[in-house]
């Protein structure tokens, strides 16, 4: 898998009220997806704990987000690349951890500063000159419904 890293930059002023919309939403959604799993973690771990299991029964967790859709239905609304994305970086923390190379993931809280991981499948760039682009936020990814902020 090769990783290509992006850069973070400051677009709160050149978007629409409805594209602001979509991307908090996006945002939310991706904290909220990584602290289900870093309590889902943390709750297995106390029950491993207070078991008295040894190191081969350590619980075992994957970056699967689909069974939070059940308890969380506004997920459903997410388009799959966010959820997709905070299980996987969810995940590659806490393998990470494990690894003893960082800390354990913990629970973001609201009022801190939040980001999410967007892939390139979510935005149409299209060129409008030799120095300026336009970018299509994509609302679904299907094919036959094509809404655009």
């Amino acid at each position: 898998m090769k990783v290509k890293h992006g850069k973070a930059i400051e677009i709160t002023n050149q978007l629409s009220p409805q594209a602001a919309k979509v991307i908090a939403q996006w945002i939310g959604s991706y904290t909220v997806i990584k602290n289900q799993k870093t309590r889902l973690a943390q709750q297995a771990y106390q029950q491993w704990k207070a078991a008295g299991e040894d190191k081969e029964n350590y619980p075992v967790v994957n970056q699967q987000v689909a069974f939070l859709n059940q308890s969380l239905p506004f997920l459903k609304t997410i388009p799959s690349q966010i959820r997709r994305n905070a299980g996987a970086k969810w995940f590659e923390a806490h393998t990470a951890f494990l690894c003893g190379l960082r800390r354990s993931p913990k629970v973001r809280w609201k009022y801190k500063k939040r980001n999410c991981y967007l892939s390139s499948e979510l935005f149409d760039v299209q060129s409008m000159d030799k120095t300026r682009c336009l970018v299509q936020i994509k609302v679904s990814c299907k094919q036959s419904d094509k809404g655009y902020h």
